[in-house]
């Protein structure tokens, strides 16, 4: 994947490459590694459509509607809250696919942190968690990153904060 704003440079490497490696020029990139790419004016779109898809349709489940949020209010999730469950594997490797989609959306990536925290010993509770997360990707299954070019360089930085998840331990 060869990337520039330098058309004529772009030129100058592939053919570089194609003299040494023989390559071959897929043109437009529109699938890599499993991120979607999309062109458009405003810029380049990554998404996972279809990784979102695979990973609903492996869930297994039907998924009554969608939820308006990753996590359920004021949800506090305790590590010996709930009967473990039978078979780890499975909410082992929803929550693992879950940190990949994470690739795409940054609004799972508190979610997905926070169940990950559970993979050793799996309880109800988080898998009913997972449940209420995949339900939110469920109804956000299109989103993903739009990426713009710009001359002007600026930084942003997005956070939320929840002091009150996480008290000042008390001086002992």
């Amino acid at each position: 994947m060869i990337t520039g704003s330098n058309f004529t440079e772009i030129q100058h490497v592939k053919q570089c490459l194609n003299d040494i490696f023989g390559i071959k020029d897929l043109r437009q990139l529109h699938y890599f590694l499993g991120l979607e790419v999309h062109q458009t004016q405003q810029g380049v779109i990554l998404s996972q459509q279809k990784f979102t898809r695979e990973l609903l349709r492996d869930y297994g489940l039907a998924l009554k509607k969608s939820t308006a949020t990753p996590l359920p209010l004021n949800c506090k999730l305790l590590p010996d809250e709930g009967n473990l469950l039978p078979n780890p594997t499975v909410y082992r490797a929803l929550v693992g696919k879950l940190n990949f989609l994470t690739n795409t959306r940054p609004d799972l990536s508190f979610s997905a942190q926070y169940l990950s925290q559970f993979l050793q010993n799996p309880r109800t509770s988080h898998l009913q968690a997972l449940a209420h997360i995949l339900s939110y990707v469920q109804g956000t299954a299109t989103q993903g990153i739009l990426l713009k070019g710009s001359a002007q360089l600026s930084l942003q930085a997005f956070f939320d904060s929840d002091w009150a998840a996480c008290p000042p331990q008390e001086d002992q």
